[in-house]
């Protein structure tokens, strides 16, 4: 059985010359995806190089006003036929923004290029060790002919026809980001009642609504369930038990990926195991 296992990040495929930087992929979207980009860099902090090379947290600092500056001209409460029309707007941008963000991004991971030959890169690997592949590329079998049996590609693999999509994404819930209900304030006598439910009334729009559910849906589509990929997963990390080396090559250990980890720690014996790290430079996209 397998002792070592191998974390692989984004600073692996890097170090191979594989252009697969979330900046590039900035630039790929802005030439080949250019309203997805537009709406990207208009509702997340993406402005500068660094930010895209923390490119899924940017994803968690999502600002809903650009969506309703789209979206308030399609309202309509005067003509109950058309009060659907800026949420159906809005489920456009959200959709843009998360699954066609996806579809982009495999676009973009499986026109990468391999370089023909790494000989003066090569690593010495074990290819019977475990693999926890962070990556989308099949770098590890296309250059080193690492079985897949021993590669879990943990956010999946980036192939032509797959019925998979690629996950990436933040690590905000969906809880975090509601808003609280607004609360009738305590003491009213009857008459004042009356008098805020009226107010309430005047405030009120069916067409906001209806797009405000839209809106609200994009922590929950952008959003990467960790829990739920470790959970199906749990035979993978259940067999690391053995393991008394590990080996993080090119991964920025970014908070997003943490639950990982610490997976990864409840299923060893952690005084046995000695941690290698390398990372390919000091701000590593992973």
């Amino acid at each position: 059985m397998a002792q070592k296992l191998y974390v692989i990040g984004n600073g692996f495929d890097l170090y191979h010359s594989l252009d697969t930087k979330y900046e590039s992929f900035g630039c790929f979207l802005q030439k080949h995806h250019n309203d997805i980009y537009k709406l990207l860099i208009a509702t997340c902090p993406l402005s500068s190089s660094s930010q895209w090379s923390d490119f899924e947290s940017a994803l968690g600092e999502f600002e809903a006003e650009e969506v309703w500056d789209r979206v308030r001209n399609y309202m309509n409460d005067y003509e109950p036929e058309r009060s659907g029309e800026a949420s159906w707007e809005a489920e456009r941008i959200i959709d843009d923004l998360t699954s066609g963000l996806r579809k982009a991004f495999k676009d973009f991971i499986l026109k990468v290029e391999y370089p023909e030959s790494i000989s003066d890169k090569k690593l010495n690997v074990d290819k019977n060790a475990h693999y926890l592949s962070f990556n989308y590329t099949d770098t590890l079998e296309h250059y080193y002919g690492v079985d897949r049996s021993h590669i879990l590609y943990i956010h999946n693999k980036a192939e032509v026809g797959s019925e998979y999509d690629l996950i990436l994404g933040h690590d905000i819930s969906e809880d975090s980001q509601s808003s609280p209900p607004i609360q009738e304030p305590e003491g009213l006598t009857p008459e004042q009642h009356e008098i805020w439910m009226d107010e309430m009334s005047d405030q009120y729009s069916w067409s906001a609504e209806l797009a405000e559910e839209e809106i609200s849906r994009y922590y929950e589509r952008s959003f990467k369930p960790v829990e739920q990929v470790i959970g199906k997963n749990k035979d993978f990390f259940a067999a690391l038990a053995n393991v008394n080396e590990i080996l993080v090559m090119g991964h920025s250990l970014s908070e997003v990926d943490d639950a990982y980890f610490y997976e990864i720690i409840k299923n060893i014996n952690s005084r046995n195991v000695r941690w290698k790290i390398s990372y390919y430079e000091d701000i590593d996209d992973a």
